[in-house]
């Protein structure tokens, strides 16, 4: 966290150790992107475990247990549930999935916007994103006016919206 806070002075030199740092993390991420082309198979598998390891120990902490054997049936199939304890865990991997499919749209409604150049209203980016609800839309726009990024330009169904300088 202080490497952090010394890049914000914008210091007159970098560390060896900090450069050596950032140059490990730009190594790694090269490394990641030709994993992600290679070996999409082993990247899946990895996924599901992960998906599995946290929804597990996320609902140990409230004290549900899921027999090992029926962990990744419960997960991923569409087995009848035996008891309550399997129906928190498949909970959470709906409220996960529901996380990452809203995430995805975010991302899409963001990308919209920074191709508009001037102006735009909430229905020029429903045609942009298509599927994507007018709630989800309005909150993006929302979270993005509160940090700065967009201004709206009135009021109502009709208002316009603008990115500004800060949207970089």
């Amino acid at each position: 966290m202080k490497t952090l806070e010394q890049f914000a002075c914008k210091p007159e030199t970098v560390l060896a150790s900090t450069s050596w740092y950032l140059a490990d993390l730009g190594e790694a991420r090269g490394k990641q992107e030709l994993f992600t082309k290679q070996s999409p198979q082993k990247l899946k598998v990895l996924r599901e475990h992960a998906l599995i390891e946290s929804a597990v120990s996320s609902n140990r902490i409230e004290g549900v247990t899921v027999d090992q054997a029926r962990v990744a049936t419960v997960i991923f199939g569409k087995s009848v549930l035996r008891d309550r304890d399997e129906e928190e865990v498949r909970g959470y991997r709906d409220a996960l999935k529901l996380l990452h499919e809203q995430g995805a749209k975010t991302e899409l409604i963001t990308a919209a916007i920074s191709r508009f150049a001037g102006p735009f209203r909430v229905s020029d980016l429903q045609r942009q994103c298509p599927g994507v609800s007018v709630d989800l839309i309005r909150q993006v726009l929302k979270n993005l006016r509160s940090s700065g990024r967009v201004k709206c330009l009135g009021r109502g169904q009709s208002a316009e919206w603008q990115r500004t300088a800060k949207w970089k």
